[in-house]
């Protein structure tokens, strides 16, 4: 096992080095091992840096978002960069810059405050926007891909602009240059909603009112269908092409199964909730008792939407 950068790393202007973190505490699903090296970046400059150092040294890591999709093993992962400190948002020459740590709640408050429609449907989802691009979030069908310009892509070599096309983005997936990770992302904003129609999305004005009743609608639809009182990952797994995962999961007489503390929820199927102290194995084990009762009973192998982290390559 390679030793840590350590010396290396905390000589990195704006790069926050931390050991021996509980990832748990990062995750929605509050569950989660630790991590021997927990890197925050507080500029794409230091990310860049970090990068080099763990490249040089050989080291895996794992990029963390808001930790709002994923499954954490017990067992812990070596080293983490949280872009959490990346977060910052400037709206310039009709686009809007945002950094890939910035919370998908805070970019709607910042909507909402300015009077920009277009990513409402996002309401409630506790992503960042980097985690949200990478595995192309949406609801409603809308997907946050179709919104986005150009993505700022980093790796140990440096930075650069990438301007997404139509193969980039599908259901919730994205396909972009392997190894790179994304740090910021850039949204047009369109001068009228006429506009948003010509070639892909745009954000349009609108009045604030208008706005807030939009996002509440979403919120209620979200509070009225899904658990958000408890500990969970979002929905568990995609959607097959033409069927709900949900009502496969539940046709199959799994709502409101247990295994241990991980509970396939009472309220939304392709939820698995956190009902105390439920831990990695116990949630692994429900994702794969369900995979194997849906496709015995219907044919269909769901696939997962969240995102596990078992071992340490980088993801």
């Amino acid at each position: 096992m390679q030793s840590l950068p350590y010396s290396e790393l905390t000589g990195i202007k704006g790069l926050k080095v931390e050991r021996d973190v509980g990832l748990d505490a990062f995750t929605t699903f509050r569950i989660g091992g630790r991590t021997r090296l927990f890197l925050t970046p507080l500029s794409i400059q230091a990310l860049e840096d970090a990068l080099r150092v763990l490249d040089q040294a050989e080291v895996p890591f794992r990029i963390l978002g808001n930790g709002s999709n994923l499954l954490v093993s017990d067992k812990g992962i070596r080293a983490v960069i949280s872009l959490s400190g990346l977060s910052s948002i400037i709206s310039f020459n009709g686009n809007l810059t945002v950094h890939a740590g910035m919370t998908i709640p805070r970019l709607l408050r910042w909507c909402l405050e300015n009077g920009l429609e277009g990513l409402e449907y996002l309401a409630g989802i506790p992503g960042s926007l980097g985690g949200a691009l990478f595995m192309n979030a949406g609801a409603c069908g809308c997907a946050i891909g179709d919104y986005v310009e150009e993505i700022l892509l980093t790796g140990p070599d440096g930075s650069f602009w990438f301007r997404p096309s139509r193969e980039t983005f599908g259901y919730r997936m994205s396909n972009l240059p392997r190894g790179m990770i994304i740090s910021a992302l850039r949204i047009r904003i369109d001068a009228c909603p006429g506009e948003a129609d010509i070639d892909g999305h745009g954000l349009v004005p609108c009045s604030r009112k208008r706005l807030l009743q939009k996002i509440r609608q979403v919120m209620k639809k979200r509070l009225d269908t899904q658990p958000l009182n408890k500990p969970s990952a979002g929905c568990v797994f995609k959607n097959p092409e033409g069927r709900s995962a949900w009502s496969l999961i539940a046709d199959c007489g799994l709502q409101g199964f247990r295994n241990g503390d991980a509970q396939v929820s009472e309220k939304h199927a392709n939820f698995i909730v956190n009902c105390g102290r439920a831990d990695f194995v116990q949630v692994r084990d429900l994702i794969t008792i369900i995979k194997e009762k849906v496709q015995e009973q219907t044919g269909i192998l769901l696939k997962e939407e969240l995102v596990i982290w078992e071992d340490e390559i980088i993801h």
